[in-house]
């Protein structure tokens, strides 16, 4: 499985949690761009893919990684 990782860092919530800013849009981008990368280094289109987000909120640093965050968005 090849895991694609959307990092997003928030320094307070006042802007939204970082999960909240991997909209539609930017999961149908994150989805081509794996998709390109798939095709461009040889992987087949039945290699599994994952997509996650690392959200980081605050100045700790805390990153909490959700997996499975969105399906492939084509």
């Amino acid at each position: 499985t090849i895991c694609f990782v959307e990092v997003k860092l928030r320094s307070g919530s006042f802007a939204g949690l970082p999960r909240e800013a991997v909209d539609r849009a930017k999961q149908r981008r994150i989805s081509r761009t794996a998709q390109y990368y798939c095709l461009t280094h040889g992987y087949g289109e039945t290699t599994p893919c994952r997509f996650d987000v690392a959200a980081v909120l605050g100045t700790d640093g805390e990153v909490r990684l959700v997996k499975h965050a969105f399906e492939f968005q084509g």
